[in-house]
């Protein structure tokens, strides 16, 4: 009997063994995608750093937006924080500046990656004030930014 417990104990643990092991490969296969679309999407922050232009995309002749609409609305409206923070870059004047701009630059960066409408609304509900603060804060020219910003 002793054996046959013996026997049972070492094949739950390598059962368990096996299973941990598992679940930390699988865990690190899920962390890795997400490590590469942060050095991604940090690598087209560097390489280029001004905001592309944009379209507004108008809803529909009854009032409806499409997901399609909204997403683009959205992206547009994201954009144009992102044009505000082309212009500030030019006044950045310290190390901290520079890592906060870059931290905003990501954060736009990032939300232009979602395209779940539903995440996007809830995307701009969280960051518009924060990108509308940081930009007030950091006293944006806004003739400057009329030059830059999608029309």
């Amino acid at each position: 009997m002793t054996e046959r417990l013996q026997i049972t104990i070492e094949e739950v643990s390598t059962d368990e063994g096996s299973s941990i092991d598992e679940d930390f490969t699988l865990w690190e296969q899920e962390i890795e995608p997400q490590a590469s679309e942060t050095e991604t999407l940090e690598q087209e922050v560097l390489e280029n750093p001004e905001e592309p232009q944009m379209n507004w995309v108008e809803s529909n002749p009854d009032g409806t937006v499409s997901e399609e609409q909204y997403q683009q609305q959205s992206y547009w409206v994201i954009g144009q924080f992102g044009h505000a923070l082309d212009v500030i870059k030019d006044s950045i004047t310290t190390d901290e500046q520079a890592e906060e701009w870059f931290d905003m630059k990501m954060s736009i960066a990032a939300a232009k990656s979602i395209s779940d409408a539903y995440e996007l609304a809830r995307i701009r509900s969280e960051m518009i004030p924060i990108w509308t603060a940081y930009v007030e804060h950091m006293n944006v020219d806004w003739e400057s930014f009329e030059k830059v910003s999608n029309k």
